[in-house]
């Protein structure tokens, strides 16, 4: 796949002679040199080696048909005239209904897993198999297989394809077939991931957290109805420890994890939709954001950071809490405006009560927000 990390060897070479490496392509020397092959290294070039083995990575433009030429000229050992070897790489599309890309294990398939378990977080305490370098989707019977209780069907790596177009790519319903915006998709997300870094465990008990949130609010301007009785901050606070379970992220898992870190999901379609499943619904930090919310008011904040996080967090609430014109009470104001953070209908302007009534994922949050999160009751009218 283009941009992924490629371990490029030689055979066993004379002792105390070097190797001379060529990638090009169209006649041009193209790509990067990196360390070794650990996701961190991604970060740093080094220029362009003499070992038998080299790490390198492909550019990321072009088209996804592009051709590169490798060579390698080397003295193998036991032997006193140079050879030189070559070989050509080719990136491809791929297409869930095609039986060579379904039924067999393929490179750059598992290539492409790897990628996407790493931006949507599905090795993060929950993953514990996959059908490793099949192209599929969910027609057929393998899943991811997750250590969530219940163990919902997780969607295979072509949904998942589709999911990058619906959250990085904001294109709907979006493509199951791998094309050349998926790959950049890929590599624009995990740069973000390299560029927030291995920032070790954080959670609402930090040393930083009181500032972050006094910034968040700041930055957003997001500022609580008039009469709520608690802060601005402490209502940004109230969402996150509703959203909280634990420690959201911690320190460098290897070989695939820069973050790890929370991860939410939503449902896709109705029960009665023979396509119905869950997928992942990346979220890092203190909130659920995902990759559509990165731009908040013109600015492009890095969600992989805490701080960036929380600010667009508290941009997203205080959009949800501007729908709330027809709402009194402050109380209810702030409960609807969380109530919509995560997936409620705010236009429905019902009293909270009967929203919950039955209990739905976004009235629980809205609740908890108020009651463990802020430490107040949560309003049953909407004149509260």
């Amino acid at each position: 796949m283009k941009g992924y990390m490629l371990q490029l060897s030689t055979g066993p070479v004379k002792p105390d002679t070097t190797v001379t490496w060529s990638i090009k392509k169209a006649g041009q020397e193209v790509g990067t040199y990196h360390a070794a092959g650990s996701w961190v290294s991604y970060q740093t070039t080094v220029p362009k080696p003499t070992a038998r083995t080299v790490y390198w990575r492909s550019d990321r433009g072009g088209d996804i048909s592009d051709t590169y030429d490798v060579s390698a000229t080397y003295t193998p050992e036991g032997e006193t005239e140079p050879v030189t070897l070559t070989r050509r790489l080719q990136s491809r599309s791929l297409n869930p209904d095609d039986p060579a890309h379904n039924s067999t294990f393929n490179e750059d398939v598992d290539m492409i897993q790897r990628g996407v378990i790493q931006i949507f977080g599905l090795d993060k305490g929950r993953l514990s198999a996959y059908q490793r370098g099949r192209y599929q989707d969910n027609s057929g019977n393998h899943f991811y297989i997750t250590k969530r209780p219940g163990n919902p069907p997780w969607s295979k790596i072509a949904d998942e394809v589709q999911n990058i177009d619906i959250f990085v790519n904001h294109i709907k319903p979006g493509s199951k077939v791998f094309l050349l915006r998926h790959v950049q998709a890929i590599w624009n997300e995990f740069d973000y991931i390299l560029a927030a870094g291995a920032i070790g465990a954080v959670d609402n008990t930090n040393v930083n957290y009181s500032t972050w949130l006094d910034s968040a609010v700041s930055a957003s301007t997001y500022s609580r109805p008039e009469g709520f009785p608690k802060t601005s901050a402490e209502v940004l606070r109230g969402l996150h420890i509703a959203e909280s379970n634990g420690r959201h992220s911690y320190a460098t898992i290897q070989p695939l994890a820069v973050n790890n870190v929370q991860v939410g999901e939503q449902k896709v379609g109705e029960p009665s939709d023979p396509n119905y499943h869950l997928f992942t619904d990346w979220g890092i930090g203190f909130a659920k954001v995902q990759p559509y919310n990165r731009i908040q008011g013109g600015t492009t904040y890095n969600l992989y950071k805490p701080d960036h996080n929380i600010i667009a967090s508290a941009s997203i609430l205080k959009g949800f809490q501007a729908q709330t014109t027809s709402v009194p009470g402050p109380k209810a104001k702030v409960w609807h405006a969380i109530y919509g953070y995560n997936s409620g209908n705010v236009q429905a302007a019902q009293d909270p009560a009967a929203l919950r009534d039955p209990p739905s994922v976004s009235s629980n949050l809205a609740d908890r927000a108020f009651n463990p999160g802020m430490n107040l009751t949560p309003p049953d009218s909407n004149t509260e």
